[in-house]
């Protein structure tokens, strides 16, 4: 019996230090805002890197009642002949969650897909939030 005993002494300490997870709720994050006079935000990424763009960031802007409009902008001139269907519903879909944080954001910006490529679903999609498709010559 003294040896459980010793081993209980030994394990409360562990016991103790270990985190009650079921007291905490999810912190909301707060954050100081700089400016006062109204903004719009551009955040810009490449075609293969629509994830680049951390949601928490929009979060931020979205958060600012000084910001207007938070507008998801494709670089200039990242054509991309190698987007395959598989590749660009991913990239909508990575978009998708971005731009539905906020009814400040929208994109901007023509994409190129090649037109055997791209589901007529997906075209529409980045039409109907501001990108262009296949507009403008690369």
């Amino acid at each position: 019996m003294k040896k459980y005993w010793k081993w209980a002494f030994l394990a409360l300490p562990l016991v103790l230090l270990l985190p009650s997870s079921c007291d905490k709720e999810p912190q909301e994050e707060k954050y100081e805002y700089p400016y006062s006079e109204p903004y719009e935000k551009t955040l810009w990424f490449n075609s293969r890197e629509a994830d680049s763009i951390h949601p928490k960031i929009i979060r931020y802007f979205a958060g600012d009642p000084a910001c207007t409009h938070i507008d998801l902008t494709l670089l200039p001139g990242s054509r991309d002949d190698a987007l395959t269907t598989e590749i660009i519903t991913t990239i909508r879909k990575e978009l998708q969650k971005r731009v539905e944080i906020s009814p400040k954001v929208s994109g901007r910006g023509d994409w190129w897909f090649h037109r055997d490529w791209i589901l007529p679903a997906d075209s529409l999609w980045f039409v109907e939030h501001g990108w262009t498709v296949n507009q403008n010559p690369h």
